[in-house]
């Protein structure tokens, strides 16, 4: 799915930022974009292991990473999905927004959304009785 121009701009711009400075400065930020506030209140272990899991990451593998989501493209390819599907997505979910989770749901035929309520991109570290609940009732209904 392509997010548009500026994003993908925003994308490659943090790939390259990323290859040259290594992954160390971006424990912060990933701990505000990837979990809800409450769950860094709540739960900071959880934000210390997201954060020690990313500097672990091999910091030219992470900006190949970023640099392929730049130029990823799938829509067309989404009707050619045959197989059941369910779509998970936080709902404050900024990398992975719940628009970008509709579009998949439309485009993939028969293709089940569901929305885990107040948790963002961690939303199975976040929410896991809640993402559990969503996967046990998809795999029961296929």
């Amino acid at each position: 799915m392509r997010h548009g121009i500026a994003r993908g701009s925003l994308w490659r711009a943090s790939s390259a930022s990323r290859a040259a400075a290594g992954l160390s400065g971006l424990s912060r930020a990933v701990s505000i974009a990837t979990v809800t506030a409450g769950t860094r209140s709540r739960r900071p272990e959880l934000v210390d292991r997201v954060g020690k899991t990313l500097l672990g990451d091999d910091p030219l593998v992470h900006a190949a990473m970023w640099e392929m989501i730049a130029e990823f493209e799938l829509v067309a390819a989404l009707p050619r999905i045959l197989c059941p599907t369910l779509v998970l997505v936080g709902e404050f979910d900024c990398s992975s927004p719940v628009a970008a989770a509709r579009q998949l749901r439309d485009g993939i035929p028969d293709a089940r959304l569901r929305v885990t309520p107040d948790a963002a991109h961690m939303s199975p570290l976040e929410k896991p009785d809640v993402v559990n609940a969503h996967l046990v009732d998809f795999l029961a209904s296929t």
